[in-house]
Formats: structure tokens, C-alpha cells, sequence
């Protein structure tokens, strides 16, 4: 920033950005130059996902050393961190489960699967940790393995919203039986009675069912909560061109 570099900034503890030039972490683009302070890469004032996070630099020799502080490395992709030591202590397992889902929240998908997979590896019950890396699955266009995740997730937890609402979701885009559609809209829906995504996509799973009285109904209620709601006005529209 001080050199006005154009640049995305990495996971780092917060202590370590200056307030005037602050960024939150973004997915970088690679293949490209990477740069790390020799701190940051040593992990000694990290929390474990993060050291988890930059664990595979180790292993890279880097192209150049700026102020003897910086590294810069040359990145086709991220390097993965290897194999921990057996038996992996639980903060380690842990630190892929919060590094999982701050991967996802930056939409670096497949970065997040492989550290969801670590996790779940020790956790295969988790099913918040199924449903997080389903979703990162579908940003890969892994769509028959994230549905399989999903259901998963759904079969351990019925009573989580997100998860019936995410296989729901999946299975309409993938064009899937709509009785199952329907079943795990219409739960998504029970547990969630004002998300207007899981209302909207229930009505759009009876319209394609011809139950067109319902489908209204619901996407009214959508207009209801929000009128500005464009997905709901949008299919009411689409309803009344068909039926009238």
C-alpha cells in the first residue's frame, strides 16, 4: 500500500494491518507473486488455523527476499500444508474446521475442501462441517458430490434449516425428482418461515409441479416481507403468463 502496489491482502491476525491501509483477506489470484513478511510465516504470533494456513510455504524457496524481512513467492496454486504428525492433536483438527470455513466465506472453494475433508476425516459427524463443505463442493461444480454431502448433512441433523434448505437448492438446479424437492423445501420452509430464499424456491418447486395456487401464494408472502424481493416478482410473473 505504501508504494501503491495493487495487491489482496492474506489472512493475518488483525494486530499486524495498520488501520490507515487495513483490507480484509482475499482469495488471491494465481498462478502469481505472493509476498510474506518472515513473521507472519513463522506462525509465532498466529492462531492455528492460520499457521495451518501458510504451513505449506515452508516447503517453497522463494524467488526473492525484500528488506530481509519479506518473502516472495512465485504460486501456481496454494501449497497445502502435509501430513501432520500422528496422532493429530484436536486444536489441530479444529484449526481446519475454522480455516475451512474462512476459505469458504472468501469463496476459495477448493481450498476449503481439502480442509474441510481434513477435518471431517476426524469429525465425520459434523454435519455444520457437511454442510460447509457441500456448498464449497457446488463452488468446484462438484454438484453429485455436494448433493450426496448435503443429504448427509440433512440425514444428521433434519432440524438444520441451512442444510435442508442447501440440498433443496442443489437438487432443483441438478433437476432432481421434485417429490424430493419438495420435501426438503417444504422443511426448510417449516424452519425457516420468513427466508425468503427457501419461500421463493419452494414456490418455484410447485409451479414446476402445477401447483400453481400455492406457488402464488407463497411468492405473495415473499413480496410481503419485501417488496423490492426481484426473484419473487419475478416468478409471480412467470406464473401469471402461464396461467393467467
Amino acid at each position: 500500500a505504501r508504494y501503491d502496489i495493487d495487491y489482496r491482502a492474506l489472512p493475518s491476525t488483525p494486530s499486524f494491518a495498520l488501520d490507515s491501509i487495513a483490507r480484509p483477506p482475499e482469495k488471491p489470484t494465481l498462478p502469481g507473486y505472493v509476498a510474506v513478511s518472515a513473521t507472519v510465516l513463522s506462525g509465532v504470533f498466529h492462531d492455528p488455523h492460520l499457521r495451518l494456513f501458510y504451513r505449506g510455504l515452508h516447503d517453497k524457496e522463494p524467488v526473492a527476499e525484500v528488506g530481509n524481512s519479506i518473502l516472495v513467492y512465485w504460486l501456481d496454486r496454494w501449497p497445502e500444508p502435509g501430513e501432520a504428525a500422528s496422532p493429530v492433536a484436536p486444536r489441530e483438527i479444529e484449526a481446519h474446521r475454522v480455516l475451512a470455513d474462512a476459505l469458504l466465506s472468501q469463496q476459495w472453494f477448493d481450498h476449503a475442501v481439502v480442509h474441510y475433508h481434513n477435518y471431517l476425516g476426524h469429525r465425520p459427524d459434523d454435519p455444520g462441517a457437511l454442510d460447509g463443505l457441500g456448498t464449497a463442493l457446488l463452488g468446484t461444480g462438484a454438484m453429485k458430490e455436494a448433493i450426496s454431502t448435503f443429504r448427509r448433512a440433512v440425514a444428521l441433523a433434519p432440524e438444520n434449516g441451512r442444510a435442508q434448505l442447501n440440498l433443496a437448492l442443489t437438487l432443483f438446479d441438478d433437476r432432481q425428482e421434485i417429490a424430493e424437492v419438495l420435501a426438503h423445501a417444504r422443511r426448510a420452509v417449516a424452519l425457516s418461515p420468513s427466508d425468503p430464499v427457501a419461500l421463493v424456491l419452494l414456490a418455484r418447486a410447485l409451479a414446476v409441479n402445477g401447483e400453481w395456487r400455492e406457488a402464488v401464494a407463497l411468492a405473495e408472502r415473499v413480496v410481503q416481507i419485501d417488496p423490492t424481493d426481484a426473484d419473487a416478482r419475478e416468478l409471480l410473473a412467470q406464473i401469471r403468463a402461464v396461467v393467467g
